[in-house]
């Protein structure tokens, strides 16, 4: 039995239109022969009417001090709701379909509620039920603790769902599906001529995840990095490309200066010496920066030559992290992706 996970977000399951999109993906995956297992968010963002964020307000607007359990309850009400949308089409269509939430697909948590962390996962009724030829349907980011109570996994936590599902039955693929052809060096929203990633390290994943790039959660890329034999993908769902394959970092980039991508926070508080300032936080993404220390010592001269005044520098092997005043923060994230695209065109003036 060849395994496949497919994990939907929000946008993928917004609307009956974007929904046909999923179960486009779902019967194609079918018929190349895959037991699937689907995991999926809760429909929408903020304002939509079954978004997570939507069901939260509810209680927090009329008790703001509602406590963490009874949060993880209402959490988890979006992907039941989506994941029951999903099945009951899946079932319309024709095909033996079935919806678990956290707690039915066997995810066992501890009880830090709104930001648990998965324990171990009893996949047993999931591979019985694959094997039974069901399209097994998961709720995203939720499970239950040891003591019985619904718990969620915090923000982005379908992404680890689905990572942590397709570790444990060992499938051969886990697809993260977004709005997004995949992993990109920049914002394409930010940097018009941001380039696509055909592949990506993990360790760059994450650190671009935990810089500000919300493509894929960081803690399900730990996940998945515990099996390196399964390719993750992040993909389209509303387009045929292939995505960006997140794998291990390949030996030809091991000892040379690597860029990878640019990530970005805005409106961050920061207290440039007794002045607090309105700023933001740009990281740049790669390896063996410490190698090449001439690289970034240009980078900062051409950030001072623009008259982009840096608060803080921070740099290590992977990362180099700027803070600068949020008004130029356009700026310079154009100009430092600038140099990404010099590397990725093999034009840098450096010999590596």
């Amino acid at each position: 039995m060849r395994i496949l996970v497919q994990k939907f977000g929000g946008t993928s399951v917004a609307t009956k239109d974007s929904r046909n999109y999923v179960y486009k993906k779902i019967e194609d995956t079918i018929n190349n022969g895959y037991a699937l297992i689907v995991v999926v968010s809760a429909m929408g963002r903020n304002g939509d009417p079954y978004a997570t964020d939507t069901l939260l307000n509810l209680l927090k607007n009329e008790y703001p001090s509602v406590s963490k359990r009874e949060l993880d309850v209402i959490f988890s009400c979006g992907e039941n709701i989506s994941g029951t949308v999903i099945t009951s089409n899946l079932q319309k269509r024709g095909y033996k379909s079935v919806y678990l939430t956290g707690a039915q697909a066997g995810i066992i948590t501890d009880n830090n509620y709104t930001d648990a962390k998965i324990i171990r996962i009893d996949n047993t009724g999931i591979i019985s039920l694959l094997k039974d030829g069901y399209v097994v349907v998961v709720g995203g980011g939720q499970g239950i603790s040891e003591n019985g109570d619904t718990t969620s996994l915090g923000r982005g936590g379908s992404d680890t769902t689905a990572c942590a599902l397709g570790v444990s039955a060992k499938a051969a693929e886990i697809d993260i599906f977004t709005d997004v052809e995949g992993i990109m060096t920049a914002d394409p929203r930010k940097v018009e001529d941001a380039i696509l990633l055909d592949e990506i390290s993990y360790e760059d994943c994450c650190n671009l995840a935990n810089k500000g790039a919300k493509v894929i959660h960081p803690r399900a890329v730990e996940v998945a990095m515990t099996n390196p034999e399964i390719k993750l993908y992040v993909k389209s769902t509303f387009s045929d490309h292939p995505g960006t394959l997140i794998g291990e970092e390949k030996e030809e980039f091991k000892d040379i200066l690597k860029l990878t991508g640019i990530a970005g926070i805005e409106n961050i508080d920061f207290t440039n010496g007794t002045k607090s300032t309105e700023a933001c936080e740009i990281s740049l993404v790669g390896s063996n920066f410490l190698k090449y220390p001439e690289f970034g010592e240009e980078l900062r001269n051409r950030l001072t030559s623009e008259k982009i005044d840096i608060y803080k520098l921070s740099n290590n092997d992977r990362c180099i992290t700027y803070v600068i005043n949020n008004k130029y923060y356009a700026k310079a994230i154009e100009l430092i992706h600038y140099y990404i695209v010099k590397q990725l065109n093999q034009l840098l003036d450096y010999n590596i």
